[in-house]
């Protein structure tokens, strides 16, 4: 459009043709099957194929890998200290030096256990650190409920 001194001018309105969502789908899937008024198909097997077995090998290297893991030399060590009245845990990487074991600077340092694994010698000073036992709890069985 052109204004009297032939400028082009652009026009502040627009006309616009709406069409319905349903129409827009409709259009869209017109060659399927069942069509976008039909809802959803009720028979689906027969484009969906067979899924094969698998298997996760990762994780079956990582539990074989433990079940035949070498415990090798005790590397960390928990220590329970006593300092009067005061108990608390201690975990080392390495034995403390024998003299300590008799008492140093008021503090006794007692042996509790030692493991060859970081991961399990955390566990067992978070299991004293919480008033438990050094030792892995043992899975017992529920009784059967009535």
């Amino acid at each position: 459009m052109l204004d009297e001194k032939g400028v082009p001018r652009f026009e502040t309105k627009v006309d616009v043709e709406a069409r319905s969502p349903q129409s827009l789908l409709d259009r869209h899937f017109q060659d399927l099957p069942c069509g976008a008024v039909g809802g959803v198909p009720t028979d689906t097997m027969a484009g969906r194929p067979e899924t094969s077995p698998s298997v996760d090998f990762l994780s079956l290297a990582r539990s074989l890998g433990r079940a035949f893991k070498s415990n090798g030399p005790d590397r960390f060590f928990v220590y329970r200290i006593r300092e009067g009245e005061r108990v608390r845990h201690s975990l080392r990487e390495g034995p403390v030096p024998r003299d300590w074991l008799s008492g140093v600077n008021g503090a006794l340092y007692e042996l509790v256990a030692a493991y060859p694994g970081r991961d399990e010698a955390v566990r067992a000073l978070n299991r004293l650190e919480r008033g438990g036992d050094s030792t892995e709890p043992k899975a017992v069985p529920c009784a059967p409920s009535k």
